[in-house]
Parts: structure tokens; sequence; C-alpha cells
């Protein structure tokens, strides 16, 4: 068993192709999906600092093939690792977030701007 720690906000999911179909159709022959929701708040307002996929080891193997994944793990936003207890503790060496995760007003002091008022803060 393998784990993939993301950072990333959206989840993926990762399609891989039949080769030598032609005539421009491309058909998927697998899809891995690795769960996203790092950063984002859920309905109780909890942000996960980083969210955890459990794989088969086939999985990660034919993951690491992948164009797009290795250029998410090349960034710092993704990893596999062999244990859930290495996953927490690979969530620390990721990059904080990807472009897409929400403004705070911690971000806004990162760039030293003032967070903008809102209706109710």
């Amino acid at each position: 068993m393998k784990y993939v720690v993301s950072k990333l906000t959206g989840a993926q999911d990762y399609n891989f192709y039949v080769p030598g179909t032609g005539q421009g159709v491309n058909l998927i022959s697998c899809t891995i999906h690795i769960n996203g929701g790092a950063n984002l708040a859920d309905k109780h307002f909890i942000t996960a600092d980083g969210v955890i996929t459990e794989l088969t080891d086939e999985q990660a193997e034919r993951l690491k093939t992948h164009p797009v994944f290795a250029i998410h793990e090349k960034n710092g936003f993704v990893k596999i690792v062999d244990t859930e207890k290495t996953a927490d503790k690979a969530k620390k060496d990721l990059e904080d977030e990807d472009k897409s995760a929400p403004l705070t007003p911690k971000k806004y002091a990162n760039e030293g701007k003032r967070a903008p008022k809102t209706k109710g803060a």
C-alpha cells in the first residue's frame, strides 16, 4: 500500500490512454483519482493542511509515469510515500498551497497588503 500526499486545493484525475487507437480518438484505459481539499475549509470551517489518498502499489508505480503528476511532484504539490505515518510528516515538506487556494487575511499580510473589509467582519 502506498499513499499520495497532496497540497492541491482541487482533486485530480490522472488519465491514462490506450496507445495507438488512431483517428484522433483517445480511449481512457485507467484513471487514478487523487483527493484534493488542502487549504479549503469544510462545512465545519476546518481547513486541511494536506490530503492523503491511499493507492495500491501498482497505481503508485503507474502514477510515477504520468507527465502531469511529474510536474505536480516537481513543483512540490504531491508526493508518493510508503506509510500513512510518513504521509503526515510529508505534508510539512510540500508547498503551502497552490494558486487556486482561497485568499486569507494571512495571505494579504504576507504580501504587505491589508485584507479588504467584508460583511460581518
